[in-house]
C-alpha cells in the first residue's frame, strides 16, 4: 500500500452518485483529448539529472512510498520468525506467477493476514510458510539469467505447492484472500478486445492517481463513488482505443508493479524526472483554452510553482479522469520517467 510523506494537504472530495463532488472545475467532463509533444526540453533533463536535489520530502514534495522498512525486519519473533523479506517473497510470487496485480488494498490486507496468522501458527506451519516462499531467491537469478523455461518451471512449482497449503487450510485468512484475489482479478472489468481484467483495470487507476499526484504535488485520494463512475465510464471511454494500446492495458498489471519498484529504488534525480513527466503530462491534459507549457527547471522551487500551476487550473478528479481516458501519452510519461520496458516482460516481475 502506498504511504505517503512530505504531501501538500489533500484534496478534498465528498461523496456523491456522480463522483463529481470536490472538483474545483466541476464544468470540465475529462473528455477533451489533449496533445503530446514530446520529451522533456533535454537542457532541463540533464539539469534535472545533475542537480538531482530535488526529488525530498523535506522541500514539501508529494512523496509516495510502496514499500517500506527493510527486508531483514522482524515482523513476527520466534523460531522461525517472519521477515519482512518473507512477506515481500509472497507477495511478488503471487503476484507473477499468476500473473496479476493484488491492488493497494487487497495487497496490504493480504500482508495484515499473514503477519496475523503466522503470529498464531505453531512452528511446523511456520515452516512450511517459509518453505513455500524461500526458492524465490533461486528463481530471481533464473530470470536474471535468462532462464525462463526454469524460471516457468519454479512458478508453476509454486503454484502447485500454494494450491496445496490452501486445499489443507482453506478459511487460513492468508490463502482465502489469494483465492478472492484470483477470482477478482480474472473478471473482464473493460469489454473490448482484448478484455481488460480487474487486476489490470485496479493497477490502471492507482497509476494515473499516482501521476496526478506527482502533477498536482499533493495527495488526492478520491471518493468510493468517484472510482466506481470512473471505472464505469472508461468501460465505454476506452472501448474504441486501437487494439495494440488496449493490450498493453490488458498486461498494465505487469508494468504497475515494475514501476512501483523502480519509484521506491530511484534516486532522487530519476524521480524528479518523473516529477516533470506528470507535470507537462496534466499541463497538456486540460481543456484548449487551460492547456500551457510548464517552465521546467532543476529547482525543487521550479517543480513546486509549476505543479501548483497545473492543480490551480484543473480539479483534480479531472485530471485523474483526462489520464485514465487518455492510455498512450500517460503510458509515456512512465516510460520516459523511470527507463522502464513496457509492456513489463513477465519475466522480468520477480526482478523489479
Amino acid at each position: 500500500m502506498v504511504r505517503l510523506t512530505g504531501q501538500r494537504a489533500v484534496c478534498g472530495s465528498t461523496e456523491g452518485g456522480g463522483g463529481r463532488a470536490g472538483c474545483d472545475n466541476p464544468g470540465m467532463t475529462g473528455r477533451r483529448r489533449f496533445g503530446w509533444s514530446g520529451a522533456l526540453p533535454l537542457l532541463a533533463l540533464a539539469l534535472a539529472v545533475c542537480l538531482g536535489r530535488a526529488a525530498r520530502a523535506e522541500h514539501g514534495m508529494y512523496e509516495p512510498r510502496f514499500r517500506e522498512g527493510r527486508p531483514g525486519d522482524v515482523l513476527v519473533a520466534g523460531t522461525p520468525g517472519l521477515l519482512r523479506g518473507h512477506v515481500h517473497a509472497y507477495v511478488d510470487l503471487v503476484e507473477a506467477s499468476f500473473d496479476l496485480g493484488l491492488g493497494a488494498v487487497h495487497e496490504q490486507a493480504l500482508r495484515d493476514a499473514l503477519e496475523a496468522s503466522f503470529t498464531r501458527w505453531n512452528s511446523n506451519d511456520r515452516l512450511a510458510f517459509l518453505e513455500l516462499v524461500t526458492p524465490i531467491a533461486g528463481l530471481r537469478e533464473k530470470g536474471r539469467a535468462g532462464d525462463l523455461a526454469g524460471l516457468e518451471s519454479g512458478q508453476r512449482a509454486f503454484c502447485i505447492a500454494l494450491d496445496r497449503r490452501i486445499q489443507a487450510a482453506p478459511r487460513e485468512e492468508p490463502y482465502k484472500l489469494v483465492t478472492q484475489a484470483l477470482e477478482r482479478g480474472q473478471r473482464a472489468l473493460w469489454k473490448g478486445v482484448p478484455a481488460i481484467r480487474a487486476s489490470a483495470a485496479e493497477a490502471w487507476l492507482e497509476a494515473t492517481l499516482m501521476l496526478v499526484g506527482l502533477g498536482r504535488n499533493e495527495t488526492y485520494e478520491p471518493t468510493p463513488g468517484q472510482r466506481e463512475a470512473l471505472t464505469q465510464q472508461l468501460d465505454l471511454e476506452l472501448h474504441g482505443q486501437p487494439e495494440a494500446v488496449r493490450e498493453r492495458l490488458r498486461q498494465f498489471h505487469r508494468t504497475w508493479s515494475l514501476v512501483k519498484a523502480r519509484w521506491d529504488a530511484a534516486l532522487p534525480a530519476r524521480r524528479f524526472l518523473l516529477r516533470w513527466e506528470a507535470v507537462r503530462l496534466l499541463a497538456r491534459a486540460m481543456p484548449r483554452e487551460r492547456v500551457f507549457e510548464p517552465k521546467v527547471g532543476p529547482e525543487p522551487t521550479d517543480y513546486v510553482r509549476e505543479a501548483s500551476v497545473v492543480a490551480g487550473r484543473m480539479g483534480a478528479y479531472d485530471a485523474w479522469s483526462n489520464l485514465a481516458r487518455q492510455p498512450l501519452p500517460t503510458l509515456e510519461a512512465f516510460v520516459k520517467g523511470l527507463e522502464l520496458a513496457e509492456p513489463a516482460p513477465k519475466h522480468m516481475l520477480l526482478n523489479r
